[in-house]
C-alpha cells in the first residue's frame, strides 16, 4: 500500500495514494459566505472548482486558514482528490512528506485505539481525532503515521 504524507503541527499522516488527484501550491482560497470554520474556501484549478477543507480545524487544532496564513510559507500545500472520493475537495496541510509504502499488517486498527490523541510538540496540548477519520497508525523507521479516511472528510463539515 502506498500513501502520500504530510504533516499538521510535525505529526506525520497519510492518505491512500490512489485517493490523491494532485499536489497544488495555491494558497489564494476565495471564501465561501457562511461556510464554517473547517472550509478555507475554494480553488479555481484549470476551470475546476475544488473545495479546500481545513484539515487542522477537523482534526482539533489551531485554526489558521485564510487570512491567518502566511502565503509566502512555501511548505503549504492543498492536496487534492480524485473524483472516486468526492467531487471537488481537497485539503490544506502544512508540508507534503514522502510517498511511503507500507504492507497491511504494519497498520495498527483504530478500533483497538478508543481515544486517539496526539500532543503537540510545541505547546504540549492534546487534541482528541474524530474516530471516523482514522483507519490506523503505522509505526515507521523513525515516527509514527496516522492514516486519514479521505472518503469520510466531508462528512465531518458542520
Amino acid at each position: 500500500m502506498k500513501f502520500c504524507t504530510f504533516y499538521l503541527n510535525d505529526h506525520l499522516f497519510g492518505f491512500n495514494a490512489l485517493d490523491v488527484k494532485e499536489i497544488n501550491d495555491e494558497l489564494i482560497f476565495n471564501p465561501i459566505s457562511h461556510a464554517p470554520d473547517s472550509v478555507c474556501g475554494y480553488l479555481n484549478i484549470n476551470d475546476h472548482i475544488n473545495i479546500i477543507l481545513n484539515l487542522k480545524s477537523i482534526l482539533g487544532y489551531q485554526d489558521d486558514c485564510i487570512d491567518k496564513i502566511d502565503k509566502s510559507n512555501k511548505n503549504k500545500k492543498v492536496i487534492i482528490f480524485k473524483s472516486p472520493v468526492a467531487e471537488s475537495f481537497g485539503v490544506l496541510v502544512d508540508k507534503m512528506g514522502h510517498k511511503t509504502e507500507i504492507t497491511p499488517n504494519q497498520i495498527q486498527d483504530r478500533r483497538k485505539m478508543e481515544n486517539l490523541e496526539t500532543l503537540s510538540k510545541t505547546t504540549k496540548e492534546r487534541r482528541k481525532m474524530p474516530p471516523e477519520l482514522v483507519k490506523g497508525v503505522c509505526k515507521l523507521k523513525n515516527e509514527l503515521m496516522v492514516i486519514l479516511e479521505s472518503q469520510k472528510l466531508l462528512n465531518t463539515i458542520t
